[in-house]
């Protein structure tokens, strides 16, 4: 069994590499037996020496003003398995919206009224506001809104590689700041980990209920059931490359992506309760 050091060493290792997270996520599965979700992986990442100009950049909307960030002191967000999973039954498309929707989002941010469904970081005296958004815009793992303290304010997103992007709002000729993005990274750092802890507690209530079927479906390494905490019902697979899919239920509503997080979680832990 790897050693925390060791695996750390590995991660930064692969990664400088040109590694991307998720390869880094299946090599640790499949060659070292260690199992852990892309969040966590992430948030591991965020705190290695980690050179992310070796990763390919995003695609980005065309911005009015863009500031690239390094994902390295973000944090993280949802599984690339998650996102395939929810791709299965999205029928919306994959571009990131632009226009009136992030214009309320920024908007919000600066009020201090950010909608009732989206996790915030409040201003902690730093000047500086963070808003998780519980759906995130099309084509991103994650996205929020920002207020900095310099006055400053837009979205934010993170793609499914983890690089993280920074869109202001119209209207803004000057830049954030070297401060204005280290306290930005750090309140959104925190406002990740505070994300993970409640969603640990959420998923230790046992809401979500998640079994592995004796008959394998064709095709697939591992495939089951599920119940989400919000009534919805699906069935689910896991291949042998470690993709994960999902089939919404005939009549069932669609789950809530926080259905999907606590999903991909309790899956992880039923198959590892299995020595799967």
């Amino acid at each position: 069994m790897m050693t925390n050091k060791e695996r750390n060493e590995l991660i930064a290792q692969k990664l400088n590499e040109g590694m991307s997270l998720s390869d880094v996520q299946k090599l640790l599965s499949d060659e070292h037996g260690l199992r852990m979700t892309f969040l966590d992986l992430r948030l591991i990442a965020a705190d290695l020496s980690v050179d992310w100009q070796k990763h390919d950049k995003p695609k980005t909307p065309a911005p009015a003003a863009v500031v690239a960030a390094p994902a390295a002191d973000a944090g993280a967000g949802e599984t690339d398995a998650l996102t395939e999973a929810e791709d299965a039954y999205d029928e919306d498309d994959d571009e990131v919206e632009d226009g009136g929707a992030e214009d309320d989002e920024v908007a919000a941010a600066r009020e201090g009224d950010a909608d009732d469904d989206a996790t915030d970081a409040d201003d902690d005296g730093s000047g500086t506001r963070v808003t998780l958004d519980a759906q995130p815009r099309r084509g991103t793992a994650m996205s929020g809104a920002v207020r900095f303290a310099s006055g400053l304010h837009g979205g934010w997103y993170m793609d499914q590689t983890g690089r993280l992007g920074l869109q202001l709002a119209e209207g803004q000729d000057a830049q954030p700041s070297e401060d204005d993005i280290r306290l930005f990274q750090t309140k959104l750092s925190a406002l990740l980990q505070k994300m993970q802890d409640d969603l640990a507690r959420e998923a230790a209530e046992g809401k979500t209920k998640v079994d592995v079927s004796p008959v394998v479906r064709p095709g697939a390494m591992f495939s089951g059931d599920v119940e989400f905490a919000s009534g919805a019902k699906g069935e689910w697979t896991l291949d042998q490359s470690g993709r994960l899919g999902f089939q919404l239920g005939e009549g069932s509503a669609k789950p809530t992506p926080r259905d999907m997080q606590l999903f991909q979680m309790e899956l992880q832990r039923v198959l590892q309760s299995k020595g799967l």
